[in-house]
């Protein structure tokens, strides 16, 4: 896999789209649509760290997913989870007719001064993209990494930082 995303489409108007964060040989991660619709991506972010926060600490497991808009204005988001231990995964998000994407979320696992921030993978999806990025830290922080607002840390510059990971906004807590 590279690290570009691809556009399939695939049976009656669903779309799929596919991020390879890590190179080739990563296993692929189907996300699916999540139960409830929310009125601002941020309800549906904290929605989705209230579901899978803990289990995510406990398994130290990445869950990943998309955040979708309807027609309406409302949100829905997608959840998939990445094997134990992984710090890199690739993940499908399925667009359903009448849905677009509008955003990507995920978690960073265990606690980790170095899992409170964005890394570089990060980074260069919300760059390839166009799209934020919210992560749940370990420590029930919502950060969003957005478009055009990306700001590298240096490594010095960083208490947490290898690789210089960037730094993102805080928007919320997940209770």
């Amino acid at each position: 896999m590279n690290s570009r995303w691809a556009l399939i489409v695939a049976g009656v108007g669903a779309l799929i789209w596919e991020y390879a964060s890590a190179g080739a040989g990563l296993p692929t991660v189907d996300t699916q649509l999540a139960h409830g619709e929310f009125e601002s991506i941020l309800y549906a972010v904290q929605s989705a760290g209230r579901q899978y926060h803990e289990p995510s600490r406990r398994t130290d497991r990445e869950y990943v997913g998309g955040i979708l808009k309807n027609n309406d204005g409302r949100y829905r988001y997608t959840a998939g989870h990445a094997e134990s231990r992984d710090d890199a995964v690739s993940f499908r998000v399925s667009v359903q007719s009448g849905y677009r994407l509008v955003a990507f979320w995920h978690t960073h696992g265990r606690p980790g001064r170095a899992r409170e921030l964005f890394s570089a993978k990060d980074a260069n999806l919300v760059t390839e993209q166009g799209l934020p990025f919210y992560l749940i830290t370990p420590t029930g922080r919502i950060r969003v990494l957005e478009p055009g607002r990306i700001r590298p840390v240096r490594t010095r510059q960083s208490l947490y930082g290898r690789c210089g990971a960037a730094a993102g906004v805080i928007v919320g807590r997940i209770r």
